[in-house]
Order: C-alpha cells, then structure tokens, then sequence
C-alpha cells in the first residue's frame, strides 16, 4: 500500500488508479520522474535506479526490494566518512603499488616510436551523430584523404544522411555535400546481424573498409541491462564479426575511463591502472554504461585471437569545443553539466569535488586520429584524457564572486538543508545520482583508485599532439547557459 501510494503520487494518479501489476513506465513514467520515485522509495527501501528500471512494477518492487536500515541523511554522512576515509589511503600504504608505479615510469624512456602509417584509404564510423563521434569524422575530412563509410540510424539511407548532417551543420556550422565524393551513408541498426544492411551493402562494405573506428554507445547512466548490453556489447561483436572479414582486419573501440572507477577491489585500499591494465575485475559496478563499456573492452581484446588487430581508447570527461566553446546539443543529458549547473544553482562549491578532469571533444578526437593510423600501435590501449586539471572553484568565483567554497562536509549540510526545503530538488537528486551517492555503500570496501595516463601523453607527443589547458574564455559560453 506504501508503495502503491508513493507510485501514484509521483505518477500524479488518483492512488486507487495503481495497480500492482502497472508498469511505471506505461503510465507515463521516464528517467526524470524514476528518479523523484527513487528518491522517496529510498526512504523505505533498499532500492537503486537500475532496479527500478528492471523491476517497473509496485509487485515486483515489494517482492524484491529489501527495507532500508538507513535513511538519506544517514547515507550522506556516510559520504564524508568515504572521502575521509579514501584520502588517508595512498602510494606510500601500498608497496605492490609503488612497485608498479616505478617500473611503469621507468619504461616511458624505452618507448620507440616509428612513425609508419597503415595502408588505409577507406574507414568505417560508428555513432557519428553523437558528440566525440562526429568530430572524429571531421577530423578525418580534414585531416586524410580517406573514404568514409558511416553508419547511422534511419528509416532509409537518406534519412541517415539528413540527420548526421543536420549534426554535421550544428557543431561545424557547414554543410556534408560538399564532401559527398568521400562519405556513404548507410541507414543501418548495428545491434542486429549484419547490421539490417541488404546483402550488398554488407559485402560492399567487406571489399572495402579497411579499418572501423566503433564510438557508437548508449551512454546514459541507469536504464535495463538487456537494453545497454545490445548497444554496447552485442553492436561491438557485430562490427568485430565484419572485422574478421576485412583485408587489414584493423579495429579501434572506444571506450571511457569510468570502466577503471566503476566499483572497487576486494582487500585493496589503493590501486593504480595504467595502459598495461586490461585483466581485472572491478566488484558492485553499478554503472551499467560502465559496465557494458567494460564488457566492450573484453570482446575487442578477445577477437584478437581470430587476427583483428584492435587498439582501445579510454576517453576522459568529453565537453566542450575548445576552438569555439560549442557543447552537445543535448545539454541536459551531460552528467558534468547538470553537475556544475547545480553546484552554481545550490550557490557552494566543496573543495573535495573542485579539481576536475575536462577533455575538450575536438582534441580528443584529434588524438585518437593521431594515434589510431600508426602501423606500430596495434593492439594497445590508450588513456586518451587530458592531463591538465581543472580548478572548478577558481574558475567559478571568476564569474561569481558570492560562490562559497566550502569542505565536503559543510556541502553535504547544505544538501539537507536544501532538499528539505524543496530547493533545486530536482537537480541535486540528478547530481546525487551521477555522483553514485544514490548507490548503497559498503564502507568495509573501499578502493582509493588512481589512473595513469603518462604511456599515452608519451606518444602522442612525439606524435606532434599536446592538450591544452582549460580557460576562463573556453568555459564562458557554459556559464551564460547555466545562468538562463
């Protein structure tokens, strides 16, 4: 009856109008109001947003769900026990990994670069219409010669053309037909065997790609495991499948460093993963995109031993253009821009969450072009992120002088305070589920991870690429939607 009534009133239906079996979703429900339906479910039961998503029905919620020993503000305070906890943890408790930390250094002066390029002339793109995935297709136009096969969701070929351009004009602010000699267009569902294509696209596409750049991906955070797991991994095998087929059988997967901070390590208070890291496993990863992208990982390094020869490559916290400061078209689905919106709305600013990693899409792009035609760079793993570190406190105080910066602990009471007054509700219950704050905790198993990237940074500079530093001019266009 508890759960019936907090359905219905989240629904906004009269609480005789659910009934047990009613799918929460069928009635109108979506990711937004999932998450109101969790924060007050979470105030009786042990329950996440992935289960709900899984569960859907008041019957399957009350079957499964067990009651919550703890409440919200309990969990918070668990919080600042975690980063408290987590920042006594470092290198120097931990002899296996200063070992590894020293050989890994050691070994950047051994790398030999030969600068060699693959025989390529015609590439295939994946998730061309999404954020890294286009600019990796105006990398190429500008940057090679190449033949560029695509291919995009669509009612017909046409109709996939039409949308990534409408893309294309959005972020580049120019039109595809002037590139009409070099591009096909091939309206295509890449979970599906042979991706829905007739028989003669597909072999077309046999004879003729020799290497596929895969960056398709569904990346929102929570939903049905079935669903992330055709997107993620069964689209992966099947483009892996056309690689077998292929001349130079060439393959590069795209992944996200989130796979390596997705959970943590049994009996392991400090770990550090490099490039060299592709066998482990992380516990309670429950991020599915992470775990999906991970599971993604497995399959590419797993297709090797049929002669595809892969690379993959961790990307960091992809936003903004840093030429012209543009960000995804879809705004409001970035983590990191509901992230800083709510921290600038809630008026604070913790210290503990101000240094962050921010990789401008153009250069990252940019780097996986650099990287992924080399003829000596096969089979490798790359941590594609960039390694200048943003300050978010000294960049929001340049726009807002009245912004507080304050400890995590003081952030946390003025969470309380404002979700009991119904403050930015909504938004901080969005920046509480990407901060995985939503997730129960086990505060026996804490894991202080710590990601190289030195390998990468070490190549790419003698590939002639360096990032660059993110600045008060680049962030200015996301402060002035923030403030609207």
């Amino acid at each position: 009856t508890k759960v019936c009534s907090i359905y219905a009133e989240v629904l906004n239906l009269a609480k005789n109008k659910v009934s047990i079996t009613d799918d929460f979703f069928k009635l109108g429900g979506n990711s937004i109001l999932a998450i109101v339906l969790l924060y007050k479910l979470q105030q009786e039961f042990k329950i996440n947003l992935n289960d709900i998503f899984r569960l859907r029905t008041v019957r399957n919620i009350v079957k499964f769900a067990k009651f919550a020993t703890t409440n919200l503000p309990h969990r918070l305070s668990q919080i600042k026990y975690i980063y408290n906890r987590l920042s006594s943890y470092t290198a120097e408790n931990s002899t296996s990994m200063q070992i590894k930390t020293s050989k890994y250094l050691q070994q950047l002066n051994q790398i030999k670069l030969i600068n060699q390029f693959k025989r390529i002339s015609h590439v295939l793109i994946t998730g061309a219409t999404g954020l890294l995935g286009i600019h990796i297709l105006y990398q190429l136009l500008h940057e090679t010669q190449y033949k560029i096969y695509l291919l995009v969701r669509g009612t017909s070929d046409h109709d996939a053309y039409i949308r990534l351009n409408n893309k294309f004009v959005y972020y580049f602010n120019n039109n595809l037909d002037e590139y009409q000699d070099r591009i096909v267009t091939f309206a295509s569902d890449l979970e599906k065997p042979n991706f829905n294509l007739s028989t003669k696209q597909y072999q077309k596409l046999i004879s003729n790609v020799d290497s596929i750049i895969h960056s398709a991906a569904l990346v929102k955070h929570y939903g049905d495991y079935t669903t992330f797991y055709n997107a993620n991994v069964q689209a992966t095998i099947n483009l892996l499948e056309l690689a077998k087929l292929t001349a130079l059988k060439d393959f590069h997967y795209i992944s996200t460093l989130s796979v390596l901070t997705n959970g943590y390590i049994p009996n392991c208070h400090y770990h550090v993963f490099t490039e060299d890291d592709s066998d482990f496993q992380l516990e309670n990863s429950a991020n599915i995109y992470s775990q999906t992208k991970r599971e993604g990982e497995l399959v590419t390094i797993k297709y090797r031993e049929f002669g595809v020869k892969s690379n993959i490559y961790r990307v960091g916290n992809l936003f903004l253009n840093s030429k012209n400061s543009l960000i995804q078209e879809n705004i409001e689905e970035s983590a990191f821009f509901i992230r800083i919106k709510t921290l600038w709305a809630m008026g604070v600013m913790p210290k503990e969450l101000s240094k962050v990693e921010i990789s401008p899409v153009d250069s990252t792009a940019s780097a996986i072009i650099k990287l992924f035609a080399q003829q000596h760079l096969s089979n490798n793993i790359f941590h594609v992120a960039n390694p200048h570190i943003c300050n978010l406190d000294k960049l929001f105080i340049q726009y807002n002088s009245n912004i507080q910066i304050v400890t995590l602990d003081k952030f946390i009471d003025v969470i309380l305070t404002q979700l009991k007054c119904s403050v930015n509700h909504e938004d901080i219950m969005l920046f509480m589920l990407h901060q995985m704050w939503l997730e129960e905790i086990n505060l026996d198993q804490l894991t202080q991870i710590v990601i190289f990237q030195n390998k990468t940074d070490h190549i790419l500079a003698k590939l002639g690429f360096n990032w660059h530093c993110i600045t008060k001019e680049m962030f200015a266009p996301i402060i002035d939607i923030i403030k609207k």
